[in-house]
């Protein structure tokens, strides 16, 4: 699991969502509805958690936890927009 810059986060439909917008290597955005809560935060930047499916180069496929608004599922993004998302401690 990885974690997907967003570009901005606005309120959901319902006073429980968010929408986090964010962009493929191209630029074009995408919108996802999530819970509240759902979106990771690091300093002032928040982000989606997405699985990785494929890298090309400086491209990485990733999978939305869910369809966009826009009928996405998998998008090409440059690995610049990701991080990776901590490990939890074992015991």
């Amino acid at each position: 699991m990885i974690l997907l810059k967003c570009d901005k986060v606005t309120r959901g439909l319902r006073a429980s969502e968010e929408t986090a917008v964010v962009s493929d290597a191209y630029g074009v955005p995408d919108f996802i509805r999530v819970e509240q809560g759902f979106l990771s935060q690091r300093g002032m930047d928040r982000y989606l958690p997405v699985s990785l499916i494929d890298r090309e180069g400086t491209l990485l496929l990733v999978e939305f936890p869910q369809e966009s608004e826009r009928g996405n599922n998998r998008v090409w993004v440059r690995a610049e927009q990701v991080v990776e998302k901590p490990r939890r401690a074992s015991a």
